[in-house]
């Protein structure tokens, strides 16, 4: 939720979230608003500080990499006309929860965004 609102935020358009594929799931599928570029997003949230030291970033392995990949590649092969000849790329948001529920994303957590993470 507070991924989707955080693109939301930057202007771009959620075309589908949870996304089940052969093989996999893509956690949102979005229109980056200035390239108009398709961006499969891979969010990891960690809450809370059970533990210390250790960061959502360290919740992305291989093997989630090339899971991710296998599946984001499959839906542009299923989908091409999404591609408008622009192409698309895997970002990673990764969410750090300080305050739980969230009421305000921009307060209650700590979003980072690494574009082309694959």
């Amino acid at each position: 939720m507070a991924t989707s609102l955080y693109l939301k935020d930057l202007g771009w358009r959620i075309l589908g979230a949870n996304v089940r594929v052969p093989g996999g799931e893509i956690d949102i599928i979005a229109r980056e608003a200035k390239t108009g570029v398709l961006v499969f997003v891979e969010v990891k949230t960690k809450s809370g500080d059970s533990r210390p030291g250790f960061k959502p970033e360290d919740l992305y392995r291989w093997k989630k990499v090339k899971t991710t990949r296998r599946s984001c590649q499959w839906y542009a092969g299923k989908f091409p006309k999404l591609l408008f000849r622009l192409g698309w790329r895997i970002d990673l948001v990764t969410v750090q929860v300080h305050q739980s529920p969230l009421t305000d994303y921009k307060k209650d957590c700590t979003i980072s965004h690494y574009k082309n993470a694959v």
